[in-house]
This record gives C-alpha cells, sequence and structure tokens, in this order.
C-alpha cells in the first residue's frame, strides 16, 4: 500500500492487526470517569484541558514582577500587553480602556488553547464549537448590556445609519438586526472550523 496515495487515513499492519488512525479523533469528548444515563460524566478531557489552560494563564500573567528585576518573560508578556491594547485602541473608543482586562484574558485564553492543541496527545479545546460558541455568546450578551446602559436609545441608532431614507427602514433594520444577531454565530463558527478543518480535509 502506497502511503503517498492515501492522504485520509493512516492503516499499519502489525502482525495482520490493522491500527486504524482518525484524523479527527483527537478532537473528541471522551469521558474520563463514569458516564451513564444515570450518572453523565463531567469529567472529560476537554474539562482536564480548560483547567490546564487556566492554570497556565494564571501563572503567566501572576510570575511577572515578583522578582525585582525585569526580565524577557516580563518583556514578552508586555508584548501581549500592548498587541491587545493596540487592537483595542484601533476598533474601540472604550475610555480608560475599563473592559481590559476581560479582552486581555480572552485573547490569552484563544492563544493559549490553540498552542496546548498543538501538542501531541492533548486535546484543543477551541475545537469545541460549544465553547467558541459560549465565548461568542457571553461577550456578545456582555457587549450589549454595557451598550444598553451606557448609551441608552443611542444604541438603536447603529440599526438605522443617518441619513438613510426612511421609508426604507421597515426593510433595513430587520436586515441590519440579523446581520448583528448573525455575528455571534459567524465568529464561533470561524474559530472552531479553523482548529478543525485540516484534519477534515485529512478524514474527507
Amino acid at each position: 500500500m502506497n502511503i503517498f496515495n492515501n492522504f485520509v487515513f493512516l492503516l499499519i499492519s502489525v502482525d495482520n492487526i490493522i491500527v486504524f488512525f482518525d484524523p479527527l479523533e483527537q478532537f473528541a469528548v471522551v469521558p474520563l470517569l463514569w458516564n451513564s444515563i444515570l450518572c453523565p460524566s463531567i469529567i472529560t478531557n476537554m474539562t482536564v484541558f480548560l483547567a490546564i489552560n487556566f492554570f497556565i494563564i494564571h501563572f503567566l500573567l501572576s510570575g511577572i514582577y515578583n522578582k525585582g528585576g525585569y526580565t524577557a518573560w516580563d518583556l514578552f508578556i508586555d508584548n501581549i500587553y500592548l498587541l491587545v491594547k493596540s487592537m483595542i485602541k484601533r476598533n474601540t473608543i472604550l475610555k480608560r480602556y475599563q473592559y481590559f482586562s476581560i479582552l486581555l484574558f480572552l485573547f490569552m485564553f484563544i492563544f493559549i488553547s490553540n498552542l496546548v492543541g498543538l501538542i501531541p496527545y492533548s486535546f484543543t479545546v477551541t475545537s469545541s464549537f460549544v465553547v467558541t460558541f459560549f465565548l461568542a455568546l457571553t461577550h456578545f450578551i456582555g457587549i450589549n448590556i454595557i451598550a444598553i446602559v451606557e448609551r441608552k436609545w443611542e444604541f438603536a441608532n447603529m440599526f438605522l445609519p443617518s441619513g438613510v431614507p426612511i421609508f426604507i427602514a421597515p426593510i433595513l433594520v430587520p436586515i441590519e438586526f440579523i446581520s448583528y444577531i448573525a455575528r455571534v454565530f459567524s465568529l464561533s463558527i470561524r474559530l472552531f472550523a479553523n482548529m478543525m478543518s485540516g484534519h477534515a480535509l485529512l478524514k474527507y
């Protein structure tokens, strides 16, 4: 069997036993304890690597400036800080960066989750649509709550831009509203699809 002619599966014959390797196997959520209808498992490989990712983020952010000197590790964290700050400055008009810590944590979580997923026999947390959809939905709800509290009725102006004739408002407002809601799905699907697209091509 020519391995160069088969990009989908890898078959290895050892003593007449064929070992089957599925490219999507590493994305499967596997219960690590008991699992039944009456007692479903809440400890899976995904929850374990979620905890590992949180521990790594805590270690990265709490390990700086504790030794009294400025090291290369501090410079690395500072560069991440400045990167996130520059992205927020270019795309938002937040005053005093009061929500910077939330956005920094979101960036660090996605960054660390993607890096941990590169380790063999690990689990890519961001390859699960449940996780990416939860991140997108919770931040979407939080942003809209803040916008309504801060801007009141001015928040509704984004669905009807200034200068638009009033007679096309019944058509334009639903279109803008649907496209605004669709961002939750588009952003969450984009992240999880990027993590699985290469492996899905190998399988199919």
